[in-house]
């Protein structure tokens, strides 16, 4: 049975409530689980307007595709940055990845935007995205189709952005070519992203325009974090990582100790 708007409202509660007070929950009952991704978008919509916080942001887990989740300011730091633990969520993690900020709104509207009109307004921007879970068996990355709409319900496992150097002349540079590299704890380079990646700007691009098929769009200033370049790497309590972008600068994140 399709769910209502009751049903959305009072999932989008209990994520939000987790999400709020850093708990976890055992899963979403049976008659608030999502039946689709349109459901479970709408219960992550739902779950934002509770959370309260400005969304200055926006990532996307890879590809273009559905797993689409926001980033709150509350949840969003620029420079080097020691993450405060009651901040994170359940199974936190670290992402290094290529994205932009976007220096023009796109508003709603039924003409598609053109690839053109998106690159000229976006600024390349390097990052390090935190993951975690509000579910206490939940997972970043899904297995099954069931555990997909579960994720894309709860921010689309989105915990918080750390945003680094940036760069307003980039159409020249092939993005995929660009050198990233992690290192933890001063140790040795961490593993790249065993799977395939995709053109940050098609993944932009592809967000824009979905963004403005929701009836959402994108607003100037907010960011896009575009997929992972390197293996997600947990993070424990006290460790320091430090993300090289090639030639183009680094970001810096540690964890408070335990």
């Amino acid at each position: 049975m399709a769910m209502n708007e009751d049903s959305i409202a009072k999932a989008g509660t209990l994520l939000a409530g987790a999400w709020s007070q850093s708990a976890l929950l055992e899963g979403l009952p049976n008659y608030l689980y999502p039946n689709d991704v349109h459901e479970a978008a709408e219960i992550q919509t739902a779950m934002a307007a509770m959370i309260g916080d400005a969304v200055v942001g926006w990532k996307v887990a890879g590809k273009p595709g559905p797993m689409v989740g926001r980033i709150f300011a509350s949840h969003c730091h620029q420079g080097a940055v020691t993450l405060p633990a009651r901040q994170l969520h359940h199974r936190p993690a670290l992402e290094c990845e290529i994205g932009f900020q976007v220096m023009r709104d796109f508003s709603p509207g039924s003409v598609a935007y053109s690839r053109e009109e998106v690159a000229e307004a976006a600024r390349l921007t390097f990052t390090v995205e935190i993951v975690g879970t509000r579910f206490a068996n939940g997972l970043h990355i899904p297995e099954t189709e069931e555990q997909r709409l579960a994720i894309l319900a709860d921010n689309a496992a989105g915990a918080g952005l750390v945003v680094g150097p940036q760069l307003a002349d980039w159409r020249d540079l092939d993005l995929l070519d660009i050198p990233i590299e992690l290192r933890v704890d001063g140790g040795a380079k961490e593993p790249a992203n065993p799977l395939p990646r995709h053109d940050p700007l098609d993944t932009l691009h592809w967000l824009v325009n979905e963004l403005s098929n929701r009836e959402i769009g994108i607003r100037a200033g907010q960011f896009v974090t575009t997929g992972s370049a390197t293996k997600l790497y947990e993070m424990k309590p006290g460790i320091s990582a430090v993300a090289t972008f090639g030639d183009h600068g680094a970001v810096e994140v540690a964890l408070e100790p335990a």
